[in-house]
């Protein structure tokens, strides 16, 4: 026999109720930080209004995710704080997005990007660069474990 669902439904509502009167109801000056559900996810703001405005990064259809293997790390000095720096895998038939990365206060910026990165990179793939969609004249080809050739600067992104 199967007990009815009801009475159970009833006693979480009715302990719902009471948690929700018990911390001032909504008129409560404890505000809780707003949950957003996107695509069936529930993604808590803990990084501020911004992280829903990120963009979200499509699984590439033409180029499939390569082996997991060390990540190519692009780095440089010098951008404006708060600039958005974007990675890109601009090999044709591979355009998307890998990384991207916001710019330190000191105009420190970094990205990371793995073999196993959905942006499908492999050996000898373009990376390219924009700063806040600004394209920059530089470009990186993508290896395994590979940083720039000025290790100590980094690379130089030039927008203008």
């Amino acid at each position: 026999m199967t007990r009815p669902v009801w009475p159970s439904a009833i006693a979480v509502l009715v302990v719902l109720t009471a948690a929700f009167a018990a911390c001032g109801g909504e008129d409560s000056d404890h505000k809780e930080p707003p949950i957003v559900v996107a695509d069936g996810v529930i993604v808590e703001e803990i990084l501020g209004p911004d992280i829903l405005y990120m963009p979200v990064i499509p699984p590439s259809d033409g180029c499939p995710q390569g082996p997991n293997v060390a990540p190519a790390s692009y780095y440089g000095f010098g951008l404006e704080p708060g600039a958005l720096v974007v990675a890109t895998n601009t090999t044709p038939g591979c355009e998307m997005v890998c990384e991207q990365s916001v710019v330190s206060g000191t105009g420190f910026w970094i990205v990371r990007i793995a073999g196993d990165n959905e942006c499908g990179v492999r050996e000898g793939h373009v990376i390219s660069f924009t700063v806040d969609g600004k394209l920059a004249t530089q470009s990186e080809i993508w290896r395994s474990g590979g940083v720039p050739d000025d290790v100590t600067n980094g690379i130089s992104l030039d927008i203008s």
